[in-house]
């Protein structure tokens, strides 16, 4: 269903600045991206979940840094792999093609934990939730930063959870998962977290 985005009614959570307004932008260019030449709708709707999500996943790949041999080359990509079910469809390829940077984005779908290697971001989403465990138990220790929703995500060891907190879309974020991982994150994105959790005990 064609959707008529309007900049005023988007709920998202970035609350600071620069990453505010660039998460609203991508959202905004999602949404008219997937206009009809004819036939708008009379009103304006908010953002779907996950056209908000999809714009959060470009933002994350931005503002995280990897080990210096993780890319073979200075353009190589930052993969975005989608594990199991994908409630983001084409939406987050999409937004993967708006990233601008030294590293262009990809978005690559698997069946399965084992199919992740090469990916720096992965997503599972909360139609996953019986498999997530073990998924993340797969990546653990990998340069990966591994997002979720269920719910459970950031006590099974995954690195960032989304949430909806008042209407609007948060993360919170586990510091241990962050270091096993071996990645690091601006100072931006850690004070746009609703939440870090410092140890694993936090969480349960």
């Amino acid at each position: 269903m064609a959707i008529r985005m309007n900049a005023a009614r988007i709920k998202y959570g970035f609350g600071f600045g620069i990453l505010r307004r660039q998460l609203g932008w991508l959202v905004l260019t999602i949404g008219l991206a997937w206009l009809p030449r004819q036939g708008l709708p009379a009103q304006p709707s908010a953002a779907p979940e996950y056209n908000v999500k999809a714009a959060f996943l470009t933002l994350f790949s931005r503002y995280t840094t990897w080990p210096t041999n993780t890319f073979a080359a200075t353009n190589s990509p930052i993969v975005i792999g989608v594990l199991g079910a994908d409630p983001l469809g084409e939406v987050l390829v999409k937004t993967a093609v708006l990233r601008s940077g030294e590293h262009p984005l990809q978005v690559r779908h698997l069946p399965d934990a084992k199919e992740a290697d090469g990916c720096q971001v992965v997503f599972i989403s909360r139609a996953e939730a019986e498999h997530e465990a073990d998924w993340i138990a797969e990546l653990r220790g990998k340069p990966i930063l591994i997002v979720g929703e269920s719910g459970h995500t950031l006590e099974r060891g995954g690195v960032l959870e989304f949430k909806i907190v008042d209407g609007r879309i948060r993360f919170n974020l586990s510091w241990p998962a962050l270091q096993q991982a071996d990645l690091q994150i601006s100072s931006q994105m850690l004070q746009s977290a609703q939440k870090i959790f410092k140890t694993r005990e936090e969480m349960h």
